[in-house]
């Protein structure tokens, strides 16, 4: 067991100026974004489009634009660091991108400590998405819940209201 918890990592991400976490297990690619979607009229900001990877057809979305984030430009964002995350929909048989403001890091698990949430300060939109906030080299990262957000109700309808 103890093996297996070394091996575990969490993919170190920014939202806005949030620093954050999520776990890499259910985590197809990492990647960064297409240059050419494929863009619907009528459909939400946060929505990007579809593009290929490889043979699969992948929807991507824009995690800052959703959570009503400012982006960032930043040493995580610049171009050496992949933005997207590549996974299946829990929901159907389909492939989710997830753009976020720059992933910086695959952190081995036994390097996290756990951290008070009141040390943290996350934005209210972003909040029920979080599952709790570790300590990493001094930092407070949120912990976040990629498929949470992927099952959303809000996050799925990307049709804008008639």
């Amino acid at each position: 067991m103890s093996e297996n918890l070394e091996q575990r990592r969490l993919a170190a991400f920014f939202l806005g100026d949030t620093r954050c976490m999520c776990v890499t297990t259910n985590l197809d690619a990492v990647t960064e974004s297409p240059k050419n979607f494929r863009i619907f009229p009528g459909t939400k900001p946060y929505f990007s489009g579809n593009a290929r990877l490889g043979r699969d057809l992948v929807s991507y979305f824009h995690l800052p634009t959703f959570f009503g984030l400012a982006g960032q430009k930043s040493e995580a964002s610049q171009d050496e660091h992949p933005t997207d995350f590549v996974l299946r929909d829990p929901l159907s048989p389909s492939m989710v991108g997830l753009h976020t403001d720059g992933i910086v890091a695959f952190v081995p698990v036994i390097e996290l400590k756990d951290a008070d949430p009141a040390g943290l300060s996350i934005p209210s939109k972003l909040a029920p998405y979080c599952t709790g906030v570790v300590e990493y080299q001094g930092a407070m990262w949120a912990l976040v819940c990629l498929e949470t957000i992927i099952r959303d109700n809000n996050f799925r309808s990307v049709e804008l209201p008639a």
